[in-house]
Parts: structure tokens; C-alpha cells; sequence
């Protein structure tokens, strides 16, 4: 039997990842503007099954009882495919809010700079970290662009206060275990844009500071154009 072959960021099957990704995207905006609704509706609920059965799969698959403490679902892409299906399949404006934030910035960040270690296509771990990146992204698309969902500042707001609650549980998991969830306590090994942060802790502050102020611009676009043709925000 040969060798795996490593994973290597913007090898072959990366670059593939980034275009499948960039062309179903794509493809959804004007199919969730133009289809007719039940074929839309279909196909949002067909994208949520898949974002819960794909990561579902792979946590379970991926959880090492010798390692509990450093193998459970505590990393945000955890997180984000349950709450981009739950917009998807639900339409709550909670939901949809907070995808469109860690979807569309922090997903995008971690598809563009994978912290993957381990063989390239088509291992399991592969495919499980490529389908918990683009997927959520997809869903943002298509809620946003697809079908005009919009956020507001009070999504703004609880974004914020779900990723403070998410990492004040990831930190003491950390402390206890040695793990690493969300780079809370030193950077990927891999290159990411946390390289241009500074040394820890001061990156952490860095990034903070960097997140909340691209998504308060992503934010005020939304805002500015509601105020125009005066039209409340999302509650």
C-alpha cells in the first residue's frame, strides 16, 4: 500500500475545494432568487441535512475516548454547520445572523488558510474539514444574496455574545486538557493570517479587535441601505 500523500495548503486539491466552493456559491444566488419557491425551500432543506449528517459523521468518527478532552466538537467550525442548518431549515433571524458572521469571515478565513494537518484527498478528514468550510459558506449565500435575509445590529450583537460564551467554554477545556480550540492559546502550526498578529497574547487581542471591525462593516451596508428606503431593522 502506498503512503497517504500530505495535505498541502494551496496544492491541487485545495485549489479545486476553492473553486468548487466560489462556482456552487455562485450558482445559488440565482437559484435562490429565480427558482420557484418549493425548489428553493427543497434545496435549503436538503443543504441543512447535509451540514448536520456530514459534521455529525465526522465528530463521531473523529472522537478518541483516550482523548476526550482534546477530540470533542469545541471548535467554532463545530459549531457553525448546527447553526447555519438551523437558519437554513427554521428561518430564524438568530441563526441567520450568526452564520452570516463566522460563515462569511472566519469561514471563509480558515478555507483560504486550512490549519490541516494529516493526508490529502480523499481521506475522511479531508473531506469532513472541507464540507464543515464550504457548506456554512453556501448557506450564508444563499440565505443572504438567494433569498434576501439581511443582518442588523442586533445580530451584530449576539454574534458577539455567542462567540465570547463559546470561547469562555473552549479556554478552561484548553487549561485542562492541553488542547488548543480556537487558537486560544498559541497559533496553528500551518501559516494563517494570525502570523500577522503579533506573539500571543497579543494576537488574541489583535484578532478580536480585526473581527468585530469587519463585521461591524459588513454589517453597516445592510443598515445604511434599510435606513434609506426606511425600513426597520431585523429584531
Amino acid at each position: 500500500m502506498h503512503a497517504a500523500v500530505p495535505f498541502a495548503p494551496w496544492g491541487t486539491s485545495h485549489v479545486v475545494v476553492v473553486i468548487v466552493a466560489v462556482l456552487g456559491a455562485a450558482a445559488l444566488v440565482p437559484l435562490g432568487r429565480r427558482a420557484p419557491a418549493p425548489v428553493v425551500g427543497n434545496t435549503s432543506r436538503a443543504l441543512a441535512v447535509l451540514l448536520v449528517v456530514t459534521t455529525l459523521a465526522y465528530q463521531i468518527y473523529a472522537f478518541e475516548p483516550g482523548r476526550a478532552g482534546q477530540t470533542l466538537p469545541l471548535w467554532l467550525s463545530d459549531l457553525v454547520p448546527y447553526v447555519a442548518a438551523w437558519a437554513l431549515w427554521s428561518g430564524r433571524q438568530w441563526a441567520y445572523g450568526m452564520s452570516y458572521y463566522w460563515a462569511l469571515t472566519l469561514t471563509v478565513q480558515a478555507l483560504a488558510t486550512p490549519a490541516l494537518g494529516g493526508p490529502d484527498f480523499p481521506a475522511p478528514s479531508f473531506l469532513a474539514f472541507f464540507a464543515a468550510h464550504v457548506l456554512p459558506i453556501w448557506a450564508a449565500v444563499l440565505m443572504t444574496w438567494g433569498r434576501g435575509r439581511r443582518p442588523g445590529w442586533a445580530d451584530y450583537g449576539r454574534t458577539v455574545a455567542a462567540t465570547l460564551v463559546w470561547a469562555a467554554v473552549a479556554q478552561p477545556m484548553n487549561l485542562l486538557t492541553g488542547a488548543n480550540y480556537g487558537y486560544l492559546d498559541r497559533k496553528p502550526d500551518a501559516a494563517s493570517v494570525l502570523d500577522l498578529f503579533g506573539p500571543y497574547p497579543v494576537y488574541l487581542l489583535v484578532e478580536a479587535a480585526v473581527v468585530l471591525a469587519v463585521w461591524a462593516l459588513i454589517t453597516w451596508p445592510w443598515t445604511a441601505a434599510r435606513s434609506r428606503v426606511k425600513v426597520p431593522p431585523d429584531g
